[in-house]
C-alpha cells in the first residue's frame, strides 16, 4: 500500500513462522472457531458428565443402601442405648418401687418400641404388661411397708400409754415388759424383710405377735377404764403389724416370681436388638467397601478422560489464543506508533476472519485520517492568515471608531457654542425690541436711539453671521460622521466576509461584525435625520440675516426721515418679533441636534466597544490557529 505521493507505507509484520502457520487457522471465522471450540468443550463435558452421572447413580444407590443400613445401625445403637436405660430404670423400679421409676420405664419402652424389629414388639408388650402388674403389686408392697412403720409407731405410743396408765401395778408392768420384749424380738427378725432380704420367716413374727396379744388380752380382762382401753389399742396395733407383715411376705413372693419373668423378657429383647445391630453393622461395612471400589474405579477413569480432554483443550485453546492475540499485538503495535504521531504504518492483511476485515477497515481509516490531517493543516494555515487579516481589519475599525467618537464629541461641543450664541442672539433681540419701544415712546431722541439701534443691529448681525458659520461647521461634522459610518459599514462587511471564510472558528467574529454593521447603519440613519435639521437652521439663519439687513435699512431710513419714525418703528417691531420667533425655532432645532449628536456619540462608543471585541476575538482566533498548527505539525502522514 502507498500514499498519494507514491511513498511506500511502513507496515507492522508478524516476525515468526508462527504467524504464517496461523494463516490457515485464521481462514476460519472467529465465530465458527468459537462454535467449534464450544462444541468440543460441550461434547467433552457431556461425555465426562454422562460417565460421572452413571457412576454417581451407582454410588447414589449404594449410598441409599448404606444410608438405610446406617440408619439401621444408628437405630440399633439407639435401641441398645434405650434397652440399657430400660434395664436401669427397671432395676431402679424393682429396687424402690417408686412411681417416678415406673414412668421412666414406660417412656423408655415407648422410645424403644419405634426402633425394635416387628418380631420383638410382642415381647415388649408382654414386658410392659408384666411391669404394669408388678407396679400394682409393688405399690401394695410399699403401702404395706408404710403400714408396718405406722403400726410400729402405734405400738411404741401404746406402750408409753399403757406404762402411764399402769400406775405401779406389777401385773400391768410385767405384761408391758413382755410386750416390749416381744416388740424387740420382732424388730430383730423383721429388719431383713424391711430392707429387702430374700429369706424371711413370717411364722416367727406371727408367734411373737400371738404370744404378746394373748398376754395383753389376759391382762386387759382383769382391768378397766383407761388402762383397759390402752391395752386394747396396743393389742390391735400388734394385730395390724402382723397383718401387714403377712401381706408383705405374700406380695414379696409374687413380686419375686414376676421380677424373674420381667428380667427374662428384658434379656430376650436385649439379645434380639444386639443381633439386629450386628447384622446392620456388617451390611454397612460391606456396602462401604463396595462404594469405595466404585468411587476408586470412577476416579481413575475420570482422571484418564479428564487428562486426555485437557490435553486436547489445551492444544485447541493454544491455537485459538494465538489466532486472537497475534492480530491484537499487530494492532497494538500500530496504535503505539500512532500514539507517537506517525500515521504512515498499515496492518498486513492475512487470513479471512473478523480481524482481517478489521485490519482492512482500519487501514482505510488511517488513509482517511492522513488525508484529513493534510486538509486540516491547509485549513489551519488559511484560518491563520484570515485571522491575521481580520485582526488588522479590526485594528482599522477601532481606529475609525475612535475617530467617530472624537468627531461626535467635537460636534457636541460646537452645538453647545451654537446654543450659547442663539441664547445671546435672543437676548440682543429682546434688547432691540425694548429700544424700539423706547423710540416709539420718545421720538425726540430718535437720532441718538437710531445710532444705538444701529450698533445693536450690527452686533446682532455679527452674532447671526457667527451662527451661520457654526451651522456650516455642524454640516461639515455631519458629513464627516456620515463618511465614517460608510467606512465602518464597509469594514463590517469585509469582517463578515472574512468571518465566513474562517468557517466555524469565525462565527463569533461574524456576530460582532453584524453588530458593528448595525451600529454603522444606525449612525447613518441619525446623520440623515440631523442633516435636514441643520439645513433648516441654516435657512433660518439666512432669513435672520435678511431681516437684520432690513432692520439696517429701516434704521437708515429712520435717520433720513424722522417723519416716518412711527411706521418704521412698527415695521421694526414686527421685524424684531419675527427675528425672535426665528431665534426660538433655531434654539429648538439646536436642542434637537444636540440630542441626535448625543445618540450619535453613544452609537459611536458602542461601535468602538464592538470593534475592540472583534479585535480580541480575532486575536484569539489567531492564537488558536497557531496552536492547531503546532499540534498538527507533530503528526507524520
Amino acid at each position: 500500500m502507498r500514499q498519494g505521493d507514491g511513498r511506500a507505507l511502513p507496515r507492522v509484520r508478524s516476525s515468526s513462522k508462527r504467524g504464517a502457520n496461523m494463516i490457515a487457522f485464521r481462514s476460519i471465522s472467529i465465530k465458527y472457531r468459537l462454535i467449534g471450540f464450544g462444541v468440543f468443550v460441550l461434547t467433552t463435558v457431556l461425555f465426562i458428565g454422562s460417565y460421572s452421572v452413571i457412576k454417581l447413580k451407582q454410588l447414589s444407590l449404594n449410598g441409599i443402601r448404606m444410608n438405610a443400613s446406617s440408619e439401621e445401625v444408628v437405630n440399633g445403637l439407639k435401641s441398645t442405648r434405650d434397652i440399657g436405660e430400660l434395664r436401669r430404670f427397671t432395676s431402679e423400679f424393682l429396687s424402690t418401687g417408686s412411681k417416678g421409676a415406673y414412668k421412666k420405664v414406660i417412656l423408655a419402652s415407648k422410645s424403644l418400641e419405634d426402633r425394635i424389629p416387628q418380631a420383638q414388639k410382642p415381647n415388649l408388650k408382654a414386658f410392659l404388661k408384666d411391669m404394669e402388674l408388678l407396679s400394682v403389686r409393688m405399690e401394695s408392697f410399699w403401702n404395706n411397708k408404710r403400714l408396718v412403720h405406722e403400726a410400729e409407731a402405734q405400738i411404741v405410743e401404746g406402750i408409753k400409754t399403757v406404762l402411764k396408765e399402769c400406775r405401779g401395778d406389777s401385773v400391768c408392768i410385767y405384761t408391758l415388759q413382755n410386750a416390749l420384749n416381744g416388740f424387740k424380738a420382732y424388730q430383730s427378725i423383721s429388719s431383713g424383710l424391711l430392707e429387702g432380704a430374700e429369706e424371711f420367716d413370717s411364722n416367727a413374727v406371727t408367734k411373737i405377735v400371738d404370744a404378746v396379744t394373748a398376754d395383753l388380752s389376759k391382762t386387759r380382762q382383769n382391768v378397766q377404764g383407761p388402762l383397759a382401753h390402752a391395752l386394747s389399742q396396743l393389742e390391735n396395733s400388734f394385730f395390724d403389724l402382723d397383718d401387714a407383715i403377712s401381706t408383705i411376705v405374700a406380695i414379696e413372693k409374687k413380686v419375686k416370681s414376676k421380677r424373674e419373668d420381667v428380667l427374662k423378657k428384658l434379656g430376650l429383647l436385649d439379645q434380639a436388638i444386639m443381633k439386629s445391630s450386628i447384622s446392620a453393622g456388617e451390611l454397612a461395612s460391606r456396602l462401604a467397601k463396595e462404594g469405595e471400589q466404585i468411587s476408586s474405579k470412577a476416579f481413575v477413569i475420570t482422571v484418564v478422560i479428564g487428562c486426555t480432554s485437557f490435553t486436547l483443550l489445551l492444544a485447541f485453546g493454544y491455537l485459538f489464543y494465538n489466532s486472537i492475540i497475534t492480530p491484537l499485538q499487530k494492532i497494538s503495535a500500530i496504535l503505539e506508533v500512532m500514539a507517537r504521531g506517525d500515521l504512515r504504518n498499515r496492518i498486513d492483511i492475512e487470513g479471512n476472519d473478523e480481524f482481517t476485515e478489521f485490519s482492512r477497515n482500519f487501514n482505510v481509516f488511517l488513509n482517511n485520517i492522513s488525508t484529513l490531517v493534510g486538509h486540516v493543516k491547509g485549513a489551519s494555515d488559511s484560518v491563520g492568515r484570515e485571522a491575521k487579516e481580520l485582526s488588522q481589519m479590526s485594528d482599522r475599525m477601532v481606529y475609525e471608531a475612535n475617530g467617530a467618537v472624537e468627531a461626535s464629541q467635537e460636534a457636541h461641543n460646537q452645538i453647545q457654542e451654537v446654543a450659547e450664541y442663539v441664547h445671546h442672539t435672543s437676548t440682543m433681540v429682546d434688547n432691540l425690541a425694548q429700544a424700539t419701544n423706547e423710540i416709539a415712546n420718545n421720538t425726540a431722541s430718535t437720532a441718538s436711539l437710531s445710532e444705538s439701534l444701529e450698533g445693536q443691529i450690527q452686533g446682532t448681525r455679527n452674532i447671526i453671521e457667527k451662527l451661520s458659520e457654526h451651522a456650516k461647521d455642524i454640516g461639515d461634522v455631519i458629513e464627516l460622521i456620515g463618511s465614517i459610518a460608510e467606512q465602518t459599514n464597509l469594514l463590517a462587511l469585509n469582517a463578515t466576509i472574512e468571518a465566513a471564510r474562517a468557517g466555524e472558528a469565525g462565527k463569533g467574529f461574524s456576530v460582532v461584525a453584524n453588530e458593528v454593521k448595525e451600529l454603522a447603519k444606525q449612525t447613518a440613519d441619525a446623520t440623515d435625520k440631523i442633516s435636514p435639521i441643520i439645513v433648516a437652521i441654516q435657512k433660518g439663519v439666512e432669513e435672520s440675516v435678511a431681516s437684520i439687513n432690513e432692520s439696517v435699512s429701516a434704521v437708515n431710513v429712520l435717520k433720513d426721515s424722522a417723519n416716518t419714525v412711527a411706521s418704521a418703528v412698527e415695521q421694526q417691531t414686527a421685524t424684531y418679533s419675527e427675528i425672535n420667533e426665528q431665534v426660538q425655532i433655531i434654539n429648538e432645532r439646536v436642542q434637537s441636534v444636540e440630542e441626535k449628536v448625543e445618540l450619535l456619540a453613544k452609537a459611536a462608543e458602542e461601535n468602538l466597544a464592538e470593534s475592540r471585541i472583534l479585535k480580541d476575538r480575532a486575536t484569539v482566533l489567531k492564537e488558536n490557529s497557531e496552536e492547531l498548527n503546532v499540534q498538527i505539525s507533530g503528526l507524520i502522514v
